[in-house]
């Protein structure tokens, strides 16, 4: 990056870059992550430190299979994360592997593609498996297209929009719960009253928009260096704008976090996550 950025400074495309951010590459190992702002970070997080056992679908929220949040333990083909889940928790019933607390998570898009059969199944059987449905209004992961939940047809015209909670509903689930997926508090709380102490078959919609898509710049963070102790816990969050880096006049091997701003959206969950508050917003 900062190769490209000094040619794209020498063209007059850009300014020079921080030659203090050149200095100093991230020493964290990135693999697939989540975009900057995506509103399913705070839900993996929030699953991830509950240690909330899930089976995964087809869409962005994939990336909840890797580090550092790994808690979608299958994904197999799209709308598969409902069945898989009811069977796997009736394959395990009454044995010593059984987990009584089994959530399928699926997007709205999967949803609506191919993940209502599972659902009739799933409400008309009562069985005991959960269901959370995190509601992006998009096909983020192939492109961005609309689907029935955003209201618009695959043509850009205007059309009544799907209302989930109305088909969990129509469907057999009579316990339907939505939450704001940017709020950390407000998702911890929920899925804990939801999926750790009531039982199934109930459903949680978590909604919050694709950042990719609609590009809400909020007000962004940064790090204070005097403040941050360097214990990690933002890069917990596995967002790309966060990063280690030695700050100017550190021991040597000293590493501290930094957002880059120009990456950073504002969507806050690194800043309700960390544990000193060196995390301010600009």
């Amino acid at each position: 990056p900062s190769l490209l950025g000094s040619v794209f400074a020498s063209l007059g495309f850009c300014e020079n870059p921080d030659p203090a951010a050149a200095a100093s590459p991230t020493d964290v190992a990135r693999g697939a992550m989540l975009c900057p702002g995506c509103p399913h970070r705070p839900v993996m997080v929030a699953l991830r430190d509950l240690n909330i056992f899930c089976h995964g679908d087809i869409g962005c929220y994939l990336m909840g299979s890797y580090k550092p949040f790994e808690v979608l333990h299958t994904s197999i083909s799209m709308g598969a994360s409902i069945g898989i889940a009811q069977g796997f928790a009736k394959a395990l019933q009454g044995t010593d592997k059984d987990i009584p607390n089994v959530v399928s998570v699926i997007g709205d898009s999967t949803l609506c593609h191919s993940g209502l059969p599972g659902v009739i199944n799933y409400g008309y059987n009562d069985h005991r498996t959960k269901l959370l449905v995190l509601d992006n209004r998009a096909t983020s992961m192939t492109g961005l297209q609309d689907n029935p939940v955003t209201g618009k047809s695959v043509r850009g015209e205007q059309n009544t929009a799907v209302d989930l909670e109305e088909v969990l509903r129509a469907l057999g689930i009579d316990n339907v719960t939505k939450v704001n997926q940017f709020s950390l508090e407000a998702c911890k709380k929920v899925f804990t009253e939801k999926f750790l102490e009531e039982e199934g078959p109930l459903a949680v919609i978590a909604t919050g928009e694709c950042a990719l898509k609609y590009k809400k710049k909020r007000l962004t963070y940064y790090v204070d260096p005097e403040v941050c102790i360097g214990c990690r816990s933002c890069i917990q969050v596995g967002c790309p704008p966060i990063s280690m880096r030695q700050y100017p006049g550190e021991e040597a091997g000293v590493k501290r976090s930094h957002i880059d701003p120009q990456r950073c959206v504002g969507c806050s969950v690194c800043f309700q996550l960390f544990p000193v508050k060196a995390i301010k917003p600009l």
